[in-house]
């Protein structure tokens, strides 16, 4: 990995090489500017590239909890699932998850929400669903999502 800074007008910026695009084979790059200093932009630079070879480091996405969790749905859970086990897993998705969280953008989910979405799903269920539900959520944390959020919030729930 490597990066690089560059002076534009009077603020720096920097400008760091991503891994290739894992389908199309393409460069990436990471650029970010208004650094008033060359050494804030390196600083920047040397802590994304960090970030980068520690598997931290997410491109920003505007996907929402729904949105991923119908991806999820549709290229994970139908074909691999029993057809009964996958209508269980969309019932609880579609009228469970969604309601509360879908409009959440999956960068921003953190475990505080998590926590207290649980806390409203633990009165009006039985615990044999809860058990279900809790099993459902955490497989959707182990499907590709580190492409997604580099956290998940899930496992600091205890």
């Amino acid at each position: 990995m490597k990066g690089s800074t560059v002076q534009r007008g009077k603020t720096w910026s920097y400008i760091v090489d991503l891994p290739a695009h894992s389908i199309t084979g393409r460069r990436n790059q990471k650029k970010l500017g208004g650094f008033a200093t060359e050494g804030e932009a390196e600083a920047a630079c040397a802590e994304l590239i960090t970030k980068i070879n520690k598997g931290l480091y997410v491109e920003a996405s505007k996907m929402t909890v729904e949105e991923y969790l119908n991806m999820y749905l549709e290229v994970h859970a139908e074909p691999n699932f029993k057809p009964t086990s996958y209508d269980t897993e969309k019932t609880v998705i579609e009228a469970r998850i969604i309601p509360v969280l879908g409009k959440t953008k999956l960068q921003k989910l953190t475990p505080l929400a998590i926590k207290q979405f649980y806390a409203k799903l633990t009165k009006p269920i039985p615990r044999s669903m809860l058990r279900t539900f809790t099993a459902s959520y955490a497989e959707l944390y182990v499907w590709p999502i580190p492409i997604l959020i580099y956290c998940l919030p899930i496992s600091w729930i205890k």
